[in-house]
């Protein structure tokens, strides 16, 4: 059994190493998202895990010392219910244990995704999920292009986050 917060300091740990890299002047990728209990919380209810007044006492002191942030880009690839059926069962190398309840995360996730776009023009890219080598191409062209976008304070996107965890069901 891992001690509380475990998880969350291993996002945190990402982060900064992520940090450490584009401050040598190297892109950082992370295949994935340091703020993802919120998302993965809320759209289960936070019955699993963390409850969002506990990752908020994680995550709101952090983004106010700067000592973690909202990435420069989101680039969210996008696949049908459909699509990932199939390529599961064309898979045989892999159990993919509940498989069906993550599916359950694909529509609260574009919900948390949209309102992030919302408060931050620009941060969000979507791309349809083509192969795994094709996604890893156009991430690597698109981030050649990448402007960060002029955005509030990390602590007022986060907060608008929270309003709609708060206010809406999943």
């Amino acid at each position: 059994m891992r001690p509380p917060g475990w998880y969350l300091e291993r996002q945190l740990e990402r982060w900064r190493r992520a940090s450490d890299a584009s401050a040598t002047g190297e892109v950082a990728v992370l295949d994935g998202d340091v703020f993802q209990p919120l998302w993965y919380g809320w759209a289960y209810g936070f019955t699993e895990s963390s409850t969002l007044t506990e990752l908020l006492a994680f995550y709101r002191p952090l983004l106010a010392a700067g000592a973690l942030d909202f990435p420069d880009a989101y680039f969210i690839v996008e696949c049908s219910a459909a699509e990932l059926r199939r390529r599961k069962e064309l898979d045989t190398t892999r159990s993919r244990r509940n498989f069906e309840r993550h599916l359950q995360l694909i529509a609260p996730q574009h919900r948390y995704f949209d309102a992030l776009e919302q408060s931050c023009p620009g941060l969000v890219h979507r791309l349809p999920f083509a192969t795994v080598a094709e996604n890893a191409g156009l991430v690597a062209s698109r981030l050649a292009n990448v402007i960060p976008p002029r955005r509030p304070p990390a602590t007022a996107i986060l907060d608008a986050l929270v309003a709609l965890l708060r206010e809406s069901a999943r």
